[in-house]
């Protein structure tokens, strides 16, 4: 009985040997490249890219460079010429002055609202009546000027005697009354920069109370620094119509000790500092009896004072424009 491997077993057969006459061709010839072609073998690509890397890095660091210093000299570079034309102009800030939030702000008002008396105080006052003297490099006079919220006031030279000068502001119109002791009168209306002059002088507080009490505008900045060889903050305030006033405050008693800002007379800027002192304590306010103005530098007048009196009382018919204006 044949095994089941003897069944399917099959006889071997033999093989001849192949003989190689030709040589062996491989299964997928090499790619011949060619400059008709327009391809570019894998070596040469490679190239190519670490030459771009070697210049393309220096190149980027020599631009970056650049461009970095251009920033820089545009960020330190004046402004050239003269600024524009108008009352005043916006300085431009170093960058170590501190931009204030709305809660920064608040605090640093209200701490100088305390300083000068009180909110409740400051805020009771309608009128001002201030009695001194004037001088400046032509005379000496004595003078009255009487301020009433919120946009009045009256300013009298040589009171009490036989000829007088005085100076009305009723809103955003100013006039002069000119009377001497031979009974004349001479009545003008003043023009734009002298009104802006009365409208300054017959402010109820100064910059920063009248922020600090409800008014319109914005402390922008505060640095510390020096004004006269005293510690002082510098507050950059903007006003309602987006000019710029400085203040400089006694850091330590927080009182005002100078304004500064610029406006333009005849087409050249004129740059004006008002510095104040002797503090004293007038009905629960406390109020400089001295100041001189500076005009670029050069005193142009000092006013002491010898008595503030708070809500005098103030008469309306003495705002009233004069007939001889009406009938013009």
């Amino acid at each position: 009985m044949s095994s089941f491997r003897d069944k399917y077993k099959k006889p071997l057969e033999r093989v001849e040997p192949v003989r190689q006459t030709e040589r062996l061709q491989p299964a997928s010839p090499q790619r011949k490249f060619s400059a008709g072609q327009g391809k570019v073998p894998p070596s040469q690509r490679l190239h190519t890219f670490f030459v771009v890397c070697y210049w393309l890095v220096p190149i980027t660091v020599l631009l970056a460079v650049l461009v970095g210093g251009i920033l820089i000299a545009l960020k330190l570079q004046p402004e050239p010429g003269e600024p524009e034309e108008r009352e005043n102009y916006r300085p431009s800030y170093q960058s170590s002055f501190t931009t204030l939030s709305s809660m920064g702000q608040a605090q640093l008002l209200e701490a100088y609202v305390q300083a000068m008396g009180g909110r409740d105080v400051l805020m009771e006052m309608r009128s001002v009546r201030y009695e001194g003297t004037h001088k400046d490099e032509k005379r000496e006079r004595e003078f009255e000027l009487i301020v009433s919220a919120p946009d009045k006031g009256i300013l009298v030279f040589d009171p009490g005697t036989g000829s007088s000068d005085r100076f009305v502001l009723n809103g955003q119109t100013a006039w002069r009354v000119f009377e001497n002791d031979q009974a004349e009168r001479e009545v003008q209306l003043l023009d734009k920069a002298r009104t802006q002059g009365m409208i300054r002088t017959c402010k109820l507080h100064d910059p920063l109370r009248e922020l600090a009490l409800g008014g319109k505008g914005a402390v922008l900045y505060l640095v510390e620094t020096e004004f006269d060889g005293v510690d002082s903050l510098k507050v950059t305030k903007e006003r309602v119509d987006g000019t710029i006033i400085e203040c400089y405050l006694d850091r330590e008693t927080l009182y005002l000790l100078a304004t500064e800002d610029s406006y333009f007379s005849e087409g050249e800027r004129m740059e004006r500092r008002v510095v104040y002192g002797d503090y004293r304590m007038t009905s629960g306010v406390v109020e400089p009896f001295r100041t001189a103005t500076y005009i670029n530098d050069e005193l142009l007048n000092e006013t002491f004072l010898d008595s503030i009196r708070i809500n005098p009382g103030v008469i309306s018919p003495l705002f009233e424009m004069p007939e001889e204006l009406i009938k013009k």
